[in-house]
């Protein structure tokens, strides 16, 4: 019994997690949103004999969408993320900006990371 509590809270939060992924939304799916315009067959055979082809394309697609191609896009933002939190626009001092120097280069990989996977494999 015990040994399923930690299964069962992994698999609440894996799906916690995945209920705000940025691939079940599909304005955030380039390769698989073009191939579902393009490639849409009309009779039911050529759909049987287009499956072999069309399910592994498809599974790669979106899996290249939701792993490479969307976050590599959201790149810019995450980046602007990050210069408005810590860098642009200082408030005090030169004195002050100068003892926040080395905290704020020790933060800048944390917030665009945060910002990063944020922006590019959450809806937020």
């Amino acid at each position: 019994m015990q040994a399923r509590l930690p299964a069962c809270c992994l698999a609440v939060t894996l799906a916690a997690a995945l209920s705000g992924c940025a691939c079940f939304d599909s304005h955030k799916r380039p390769m698989t949103s073009y191939l579902d315009g393009k490639v849409n067959p009309e009779t039911t055979t050529a759909k049987v004999l287009l499956s072999p082809v069309a399910v592994p394309v498809g599974f790669c697609s979106l899996l290249l969408d939701c792993a490479v191609v969307y976050p590599v896009s959201r790149i810019p933002e995450a980046y602007d993320d990050t210069m408005d939190a810590l860098w642009r626009q200082p408030s005090g001092g030169y004195l002050r900006q100068t003892f926040l120097f080395v905290p704020k280069v020790v933060l800048t990989p944390v917030v665009f990371g945060g910002a990063f996977v944020g922006e590019g494999y959450f809806d937020l």
